[in-house]
């Protein structure tokens, strides 16, 4: 399988742990989600002159058709910002299959009524 993750680590070192775990829940989603073609991860370090400030995460996902989902999370380490990230990308994928087959269940509910009238219509 091409692993096709672009990583970028900002105010901070790379770290191998962070690639590690993103590369798992990247290609758990792959699994579940095969319309989805590569991934981008951009993990932040908090400020320096913050102290309430936590590490951030972005994780952003190009969709076979072109289409991007992008989601972000906070946490108090990399991993728990990117768990976050990661969730909610697999709720926004989630979200967005469901209304794929929605559509589908529409047009395929639309085309039996169309059969049913054009039926009806002969009798």
């Amino acid at each position: 399988m091409n692993d096709s993750i672009h990583f970028r680590f900002s105010g901070m070192p790379a770290s191998p742990a962070a690639e590690a775990a993103a590369r798992r829940r990247a290609r758990t989603l792959r699994g579940t989600h095969p319309d989805a073609l590569a991934w981008e991860v951009d993990v932040q370090a908090p400020p320096l002159a913050s102290t309430a400030g936590g590490y951030g995460a972005q994780v952003q996902v190009r969709l076979a058709g072109g289409s991007r989902l992008r989601a972000q999370g906070c946490g108090s380490d990399p991993l728990a910002a990117l768990r976050l990230a990661f969730n909610r990308l697999e709720a926004e994928l989630g979200a967005e299959n469901a209304g794929g087959v929605q559509a589908r269940a529409a047009r395929w509910l639309s085309s039996v009524r169309s059969r049913i009238a054009q039926r009806q219509d002969c009798a």
